[in-house]
């Protein structure tokens, strides 16, 4: 089973600090992570705070366990490592090399984080085509048992490669078993997962509107039938582009960059090639940043159980502090 995708290349940015210029693209990927780092904390956030309250129990699906696992792994991904990695880059801007252990520790971090919310998103396809594909088994198949296992298991794999750079094991190892264990393996299952996904579908709709002939007095199905039809598959087209864009891209350009890295050297020599590389690699926090508004808020049952409990406290703050007066009600004093 894989996990998810690698970000062992971020230890291999920083393991050599004395050969590091101060480039103007440091200063650029500092502030670029810094940016988005408070983005990536609030809305995952939120997120988290809806599943954990759960006012309307919308999140007691398969679906909604990987969905939360990816959402605090993202949590720590923009509260711990992009900031220390800002830092980093910010110093080598300066020349100042010194925080080498500090870029240590982030790297283990974005191992651990950055593994579990790619490994989620490929749980969350594999679950949208089991319920594609076999919808009647889907019940017995993903379960809430099943799920946590999953989650546990790519926690368990995420961490392990996370401590193993402090180990005695060298980090050119460490570096390339995560790089084909996760990241090409990873990229693998995610593109034949949704190719896998779409063939299912299309394929589903095709005998819906043969049944649908068979069934129908005027052989053909009304039109407001295949009309419905039709919008399911623009639905679901959707929903794979929103996969596809903000998972298997960042993962197919971040693998490539990590074989440029460790597989090409004479490619290290060409700055436009290592700046290529730096922007793939930071597709990854723009990703984190956006997993909520794809994958969570775009479902209006996580927006409507998070304004329900905002409205429940402002309730409760109106209740508890009695200076604190209705709109209305404040209109009508005031005039």
């Amino acid at each position: 089973m894989s996990s998810s995708v690698n970000a062992s290349n971020f230890t291999g940015e920083f393991s050599d600090f004395s050969s590091s210029p101060a480039d103007t693209e440091l200063l650029i990927v500092a502030v670029y992570k810094m940016i988005l780092s408070p983005f990536t904390v609030f809305g995952n956030g939120l997120l988290v705070l809806t599943g954990c309250v759960d006012p309307l129990r919308s999140f007691r699906t398969p679906s909604s366990l990987f969905l939360l696992a990816m959402s605090i792994a993202n949590v720590f991904t923009g509260a711990i490592v992009a900031p220390i990695f800002a830092a980093v880059e910010y110093n080598r801007f300066f020349g100042r090399n010194h925080l080498l252990n500090l870029a240590k520790v982030g790297s283990s971090f974005s191992l651990l984080t950055l593994n579990i919310s790619f490994g989620m998103v490929f749980a969350l396809a594999v679950d949208c085509f089991i319920a594609v594909f076999r919808p009647t088994k889907y019940r017995s198949w993903m379960t809430i048992k099943r799920a946590k296992i999953f989650v546990a298991t790519v926690s368990i794999i995420a961490f392990t490669f996370s401590v193993l750079p402090h180990g005695n094991v060298p980090v050119e190892t460490v570096l390339k078993v995560d790089l084909h264990f996760n990241s090409t393996l990873n990229s693998a299952l995610l593109v034949a997962s949704y190719v896998l996904l779409y063939i299912a579908f299309r394929n589903i709709t095709k005998k819906s509107l043969v049944l649908r002939r068979v069934g129908n007095t005027n052989v053909r199905p009304s039109t407001s039938e295949v009309d419905k039809i039709f919008a399911l598959q623009n639905k679901f087209r959707n929903v794979l582009l929103i996969f596809v864009i903000f998972s298997t891209v960042p993962a197919i350009l971040s693998t490539i960059s990590y074989h440029l890295d460790l597989y090409c050297g004479p490619c290290q020599k060409y700055k436009s090639v290592v700046i290529v590389q730096k922007v793939f690699l930071n597709l990854m926090f723009m990703k984190c940043a956006l997993d909520p508004f794809a994958f969570g808020w775009r479902l209006s049952r996580h927006r409507q159980a998070l304004k329900k409990i905002i409205f429940c406290q402002l309730r409760t703050v109106r209740q508890m502090d009695p200076t604190v007066q209705p709109y209305n009600q404040l209109r009508e004093t005031r005039f």
